[in-house]
């Protein structure tokens, strides 16, 4: 088979009327089965049940962020969680943001990842958000894992790129497009490395 395919598995048993709420967007390639289990498995722990999780396989190595649009065309839900599949969600991730999205208004949350033992690479900011500070060139401080509105993603245009700072420049879009972003104070989901322990 070639192009992208993709799997949908739902988590729980929303109202057929209404669908999932939110939809987890997994993109991947076939070396990475192992690692996929791992991702797969802690969104079918999540506490809050209408979430359906929709993998994006890349055989066409057209890379993740273009990936991740063809998965988004697929979803049917309100809310958008991108997931990558070497890092795993804590249990509470989509109804914990789910919460502080529906407290504040926003269109994005982000919150705080947990880093591998003895990682001194790229680390998010602890802070609250700075608009200023994001549209400065080399400053990414959201990681890719975040709750966002499916219809501002839209609005904004998707992933212009395929795969270096693909997030940096959907934010910036987002930003553009005037979509609110919020910041959620808590540990939530684990940032992993191959070879290093979370």
């Amino acid at each position: 088979v070639t192009g992208v395919q993709t799997c949908a598995l739902p988590i729980s048993a929303s109202p057929a009327a209404t669908g999932p709420k939110v939809s987890v967007i997994t993109p991947t390639i076939p070396e990475r089965a192992a690692l996929l289990a791992e991702a797969k498995a802690s969104v079918e722990r999540q506490t809050y049940r209408g979430v359906e999780h929709l993998i994006e396989m890349d055989t066409k190595r057209q890379g993740q962020g273009f990936t991740r649009n063809d998965a988004v065309r697929r979803s049917t839900a309100e809310w958008l969680v991108f997931l990558d599949d070497d890092d795993l969600l804590d249990p509470q991730f989509v109804e914990l943001h789910l919460e502080h999205a529906e407290a504040t208004g926003a269109d994005l949350v982000y919150s705080i990842c947990r880093l591998p033992t003895g990682y001194t690479g790229w680390a998010p900011r602890v802070a609250e958000f700075d608009e200023a500070l994001l549209r400065k060139p080399n400053c990414n401080y959201i990681p890719v894992t975040v709750l966002l509105r499916k219809s501002m993603f839209e609005r904004a245009g998707g992933f212009k790129q395929a795969r270096a700072l693909d997030d940096w420049n959907l934010w910036l879009s987002l930003l553009n497009a005037g979509a609110k972003f919020e910041y959620l104070p808590v540990v939530s989901w684990s940032y992993r490395v191959h070879g290093m322990v979370a």
